[in-house]
């Protein structure tokens, strides 16, 4: 949908009805969603988000998974929601390039990094999520070597370890060019890709990845 049929549409459904709270504010929430995300890419995203929790990638309702909408917008999990449980009233839409929501909302905690990947023009969706192995390593500020998965080393490019001293202070976007993945310490792992598939499979890949390194330091240490 083009950014002036969204903002038409949002004007519609918000701007002649003045302030809402409570149930006034998810209903008009409720109306946006199903106007400026297609059906499709709404069960999609859904589906997606069972898949994080199949593969073991979350830790209760920490996880954040988004997907852009076009130039301007992205969809992303509601505060507080939790994958194994997720619905269409969990999903949020958020401004790319201002820190607001477009049915006035509340965004999760994090939803700034995700705007950062969007506004870098690296990906189409992105995944906050918390596998334990990325975990330990982003924790104990250890890096996989290439050589143990090495086309994993491939498709992830150079991984690192970003350190979050405030959650104001974000990777710039040259520290973005030539990865998919950034382990936070104390947050979680942060991958992304061309659709959300790819975003979680990466972070399986580097969870695995962070695995075969840490099973191979015990294994060193006897």
């Amino acid at each position: 949908m083009p950014k002036s049929a969204v903002i038409e549409t949002y004007q519609y459904l918000t701007g002649s009805r003045g302030k809402r709270g409570g149930a006034g504010n998810a209903a008009v929430g409720r109306q946006v969603r199903e106007t400026i995300i297609p059906r499709r890419m709404r069960e999609a995203f859904i589906a997606h988000a069972r898949l994080v929790v199949d593969h073991g990638l979350t830790a209760g309702t920490l996880t954040e998974m988004s997907q852009r909408l076009d130039e301007a917008l992205f969809i992303i999990t509601a505060p507080g929601s939790w994958a194994a449980t997720f619905g269409e009233d969990d999903l949020r839409i958020g401004a790319i390039h201002e820190q607001k929501s477009l049915a006035q909302e509340e965004m999760p905690r994090h939803a700034q990094w995700h705007r950062l990947i969007y506004g870098a023009g690296v990906a189409d969706a992105v995944l906050l999520s918390q596998p334990p192995a990325a975990l330990t390593a982003a924790a104990l500020r250890l890096v996989p070597a290439p050589e143990l998965l090495v086309d994993a080393a491939a498709d992830i490019g150079s991984l690192a370890v970003f350190e979050i001293v405030d959650p104001a202070i974000l990777p710039s976007d040259d520290e973005l060019v030539g990865r998919h993945a950034l382990l936070l310490p104390g947050y979680g792992l942060l991958s992304w890709g061309d659709d959300l598939s790819q975003a979680i499979a990466r972070a399986e890949m580097v969870n695995r990845w962070c695995d075969i390194m840490l099973r191979s330091c015990k294994f060193n240490e006897r």
